[in-house]
């Protein structure tokens, strides 16, 4: 879901980033994840190769800003498969 791709434009230009929305004709991308709506929208058409980054998706220092007890937290969210959101019409309505 946040992987990177480079796209490989007819006229030389390399964009890359993560996918975040995709039409039959378009895809939506955004370069940095810590400002997501700083985005460029990419016409298929234009597109000569479209290749999966090896560049992840996380900013470089972005652990840096938390506390270790943080880190751990988030290790462990991360380990228990992440928050779950109930289904429609699963309880509490």
């Amino acid at each position: 879901q946040f992987q990177n791709h480079q796209f490989i434009l007819e006229d030389g230009t390399v964009v890359s980033g993560v996918i975040v929305d995709e039409t039959p004709k378009q895809y939506k991308i955004v370069s940095n994840l810590l400002n997501p709506n700083d985005f460029k929208r990419i016409d298929k058409n234009q597109i000569d190769e479209q290749i999966p980054s090896r560049i992840p998706a996380m900013p470089s220092g972005m652990l840096d800003v938390l506390t270790r007890e943080e880190i751990l937290d988030l290790l462990c969210f991360l380990e228990s498969g992440g928050h779950k959101t109930q289904s429609h019409g699963e309880g509490g309505h």
